[in-house]
Order: structure tokens, then C-alpha cells, then sequence
């Protein structure tokens, strides 16, 4: 078959999944968030007295310009290097922490204590998680950017976890069974017959692109067997279950084949995604200038 040709397919898609947020239950949020910033000349001494004295502080290590604590029960991690900053001409603070596990206090003690003495606050990292009470476990995320797919595989032999991409990336693609891992990890048992975590884990650049974070992918569960023409069959399947594959394309092969597996027969999240994000924008949107007092550039 002439490479430029539209494949053959068995018939129209008659199960894309359609944006019902009533049907389908879902809550979207920020489950980790790195804040970075640097430390403002003329609070360093406020600073190292508040890391010397409060009682919510816990160090771990300390030297001349360099500090590592815990605070408010272990909810942030802090560093602290003035050194390394300058030498890597980054900015000398950054605290980590799981906003989903702070209550309105914890918020405030940390604006108050940290990001009211820093400078040039932002994020080096944020986790964007779409919790969905459907099985995800037949989806793939599909992407014209070269990457890696690993699955890995529960007792009973069924996908358990999907990642897409590679850890040190910008963007870091997650998809498990949130209920199996509350079920392993906090002997949690949800209600929900059940809960799969779609997760973005985005770093540096991609921090700020996190409203239009699933734009160019293709998030669906389909079904390579509707393809007529064998060959395009054993292709899709490839880039499918060998999603690095993507990379050795030329950009309108490309092209050619995102539009086979968005069009083919199939249940497809993209459109659903994309939508939830964008609804919830405004919410999330305020919830990182709340944990930046404002500051965030």
C-alpha cells in the first residue's frame, strides 16, 4: 500500500468517550509542587533565626549559607544553598511538598515564614493528577514526541502502571490504579468499583505550560483491530506498545498515523482531558499564586 494512503477502516468510531463530567466522576489537582525562589539579602538574618528557633522547624543539616529541614510536621521539605546557586545560577531555595496534605494553616505558615523572604518565586515542579472512577488499564498515551512507554503488570497479570516518557524528562507521564495503590501502600480501601490516576509530572519549561499539557496527545484505548490493512494494523500496533518508535518518523508520517489511531474505533479520554483542564483552570490557576502570596513570575 502507497505509504500516502489512507488505510481502510472497518467503520466509523461509535464509542468515543464524550466529555460527561456527570457521568463520569473525576477530581483534578496539584499532588506535589516544588517552589523555588531566592532568598532576599535583607531577611537572611529572619531567616536563619526562624530556621534556628520556631518549633515547627526540624533541621537536618546546616552550614555557612547552606541549610536542609523539615517543617510543620514534615509537610515541607526545604534547601538552602547560597553556593550552588551562584554557581549554577539558579535560585537558592526550594521547598517541596504535597499541597493536597496541607490544611489552610500550613499554607499560611508558609507564605508567611518562606515565600514572604524570597525573591523571584516560581515553580521548578508540578505533578497535575486526573483521578477517573473508570479502568484505564487498555489506554495508551500517544504523543509525536519521542518517548519511552513501560507497563507494568499487577499479580493477576492486568496492567497496573503505565509511564510515558522518562523520569529526568520535562514531562513525565504516570497512568496506574489508584485503587490498588491505596490498597497496597495505605491498606486504603476506595468505595469506587474504580479509580485510575492519569499524572503529569512536569519540570522546568514545562512548568508553565501546564494548562495546555495534554494538547498534543492522543490519550484513548484503541482498538488496532479495526484496521482493514494488515501492514497499517502491525504499524499501529508498534507505536502503540513502542511509543519510542514516534521519534525514528518523518513529521507527515507522523501526522499520518496520530490521525489513523485518534480516528480509529476505540474509547478516546484526549478531548475529555483536555476539557477538564481547561474547566478547572481558573481554580488551579489561584491555588499557585495562593502558594506563592502573589509572587509567582
Amino acid at each position: 500500500m502507497d505509504e500516502n494512503q489512507q488505510p481502510k477502516i472497518t467503520g466509523p468510531s461509535n464509542s468515543r468517550f464524550r466529555v460527561n463530567f456527570r457521568e463520569h466522576s473525576h477530581q483534578i489537582s496539584f499532588d506535589r509542587m516544588t517552589v523555588i525562589g531566592d532568598l532576599n539579602p535583607r531577611h537572611i538574618k529572619e531567616f536563619q533565626q526562624f530556621i534556628a528557633t520556631n518549633p515547627y522547624v526540624s533541621v537536618l543539616d546546616t552550614k555557612t549559607d547552606y541549610v536542609k529541614a523539615r517543617m510543620y510536621d514534615d509537610l515541607f521539605y526545604l534547601e538552602y544553598d547560597k553556593i550552588k546557586g551562584q554557581s549554577r545560577q539558579r535560585r537558592n531555595i526550594r521547598i517541596e511538598f504535597n499541597p493536597n496534605h496541607c490544611s489552610e494553616d500550613a499554607r499560611q505558615f508558609f507564605v508567611k515564614h518562606i515565600v514572604r523572604l524570597m525573591n523571584d518565586v516560581g515553580f521548578s515542579r508540578l505533578d497535575l493528577a486526573l483521578d477517573i472512577e473508570k479502568d484505564l488499564r487498555s489506554f495508551y498515551v500517544a504523543s509525536e514526541t519521542r518517548w519511552k512507554s513501560t507497563v507494568f503488570y499487577g499479580l493477576d497479570g492486568k496492567p497496573e502502571t503505565k509511564y510515558f516518557g522518562v523520569r529526568d524528562s520535562q514531562r513525565y507521564i504516570r497512568l496506574y490504579d489508584k485503587k490498588q495503590e491505596r490498597k497496597d501502600n495505605a491498606n486504603e480501601e476506595i468505595t469506587a468499583a474504580d479509580l485510575w490516576r492519569l499524572e503529569f509530572e512536569l519540570k522546568r519549561d514545562m512548568v508553565n505550560q501546564w494548562e495546555t499539557i495534554a494538547d498534543d496527545l492522543i490519550i484513548k484505548q484503541p482498538d488496532w483491530h479495526s484496521i482493514a490493512d494488515i501492514r497499517t494494523r502491525s504499524f499501529v500496533y508498534m507505536l502503540l506498545h513502542e511509543q519510542d518508535q514516534w521519534g525514528e518518523l518523518s513529521r507527515p508520517v507522523k501526522a499520518k498515523y496520530k490521525k489513523i489511531i485518534r480516528d480509529m474505533e476505540g474509547e478516546d479520554l484526549t478531548v475529555f482531558v483536555q476539557q477538564v483542564i481547561k474547566n478547572e483552570a481558573p481554580r488551579l490557576r489561584q491555588q499557585l499564586e495562593d502558594w506563592t502570596g502573589n509572587k509567582l513570575i
